[in-house]
């Protein structure tokens, strides 16, 4: 019965919220391993740590809820926890790429073209952002 690894790498929604709460964790194999990469409220932090406390489990974290963690957070020394600052891509040429991402996201929106990578492309088609760029 249970899994001995679950790796979060959702996006973070109404239905992901919680997904990870105190039932999923009692179907967990005693020892098992939780790793989120995701998003914070993805894992309900106040089962997470009970489970923590109790050994129930062990944990890897990138992103936490809430993030940042506030200074005396249970997290911050929970056994079996392995947490890391949700600062993975900040190498040294991570800004220099985003500002060039950005800058180009820019110049394509000003010219009435659709930037490379959109999260919400629904928005192109909205008469407000049509309006603003003169294209109504």
């Amino acid at each position: 019965p249970g899994w001995s690894f679950e790796v979060l790498a959702k996006a973070f929604t109404p239905e992901t919220r919680h997904l990870i709460d105190n039932a999923s964790i009692a179907r967990m194999k005693q020892g098992a391993l939780l790793v989120n990469a995701a998003r914070g409220p993805v894992v309900d932090t106040d089962a997470l740590v009970k489970a923590l406390y109790e050994k129930r489990i062990r944990a890897a974290l990138d992103v936490t809820d809430p993030e940042p963690l506030p200074h005396g957070h249970p997290l911050c020394t929970a056994p079996n926890l392995l947490l890391t600052p949700h600062q993975a891509s900040f190498g040294t040429d991570t800004g220099a790429r985003v500002s060039a991402a950005a800058a180009q996201a820019i110049v394509d929106v000003q010219a009435g073209r659709r930037p490379q990578c959109v999260v919400n492309p629904e928005v192109f088609e909205s008469p407000a952002l049509r309006a603003k760029l003169g294209k109504a």
